[in-house]
């Protein structure tokens, strides 16, 4: 939530670690508690030369922001409303850069499995997304599609996990294929429009 202590982390990270290894690559992750504190973390980044920049799906449920497409039936969908802008901005500050020199972006997890769909058209800057969403609501027997999905709460401790059943395995593979889809064939003008179904 602490943008400018986030900032002046990231400066002194920078400085210490390319003065001992200029060819390391630099991860910086977004912080703060409203939209424009996020920018200002992304604009101290693009000018200190960071070569990715991290932006959670753990953003403010609802940030001050005049332009955002909000979408009020779940906070999953609102804060990845907030990344999704977010995106569009970092790429529009972005296009007069050579592509040699941009950052690149990590999207870390993923609230609501339909915003890859919306992902998939700024391929050129989003290096990667990671997330357990196919997993967790497969173990659970449920579809990722509902544009209601709320991602699982409960935490796992893989060492007392019993083996998944075949109908989990099913759901899983379901949800994969689902999620390849999305990222696919996904026209974002026309998005919820997915029915929950097991394959």
């Amino acid at each position: 939530m602490d943008h400018e202590s986030t900032i002046l982390k990231v400066c002194d990270f920078y400085d210490n670690i390319k003065v001992r290894d200029s060819d390391m690559g630099v991860f910086a992750t977004v912080h703060g508690s409203a939209y424009e504190k996020y920018m200002d973390c992304v604009n101290a980044y693009l000018k200190l030369g960071v070569d990715c920049i991290g932006l959670s799906c753990r953003l403010a449920k609802r940030p001050v922001v005049h332009n955002i497409m909000f979408c009020d039936r779940t906070p999953e969908w609102t804060a990845a409303s907030v990344r999704m802008n977010l995106v569009v901005d970092i790429h529009s500050r972005l296009r007069d850069v050579d592509v040699d020199d941009r950052p690149v972006i990590h999207l870390l997890g993923l609230n609501q499995p339909s915003e890859i769909a919306f992902q998939m058209h700024y391929s050129d800057i989003i290096r990667s997304n990671d997330s357990s969403a196919c997993f967790l609501a497969g173990r659970l027997g449920q579809s990722i599609l509902p544009f209601t999905y709320m991602k699982p709460v409960e935490k796992m401790n893989f060492a007392d996990e019993s083996p998944l059943d075949d109908f989990q395995i099913k759901q899983i593979t379901a949800n994969l294929h689902d999620l390849k889809g999305m990222a696919g064939h996904y026209d974002i003008g026309d998005r919820y429009v997915y029915q929950a179904r097991l394959k």
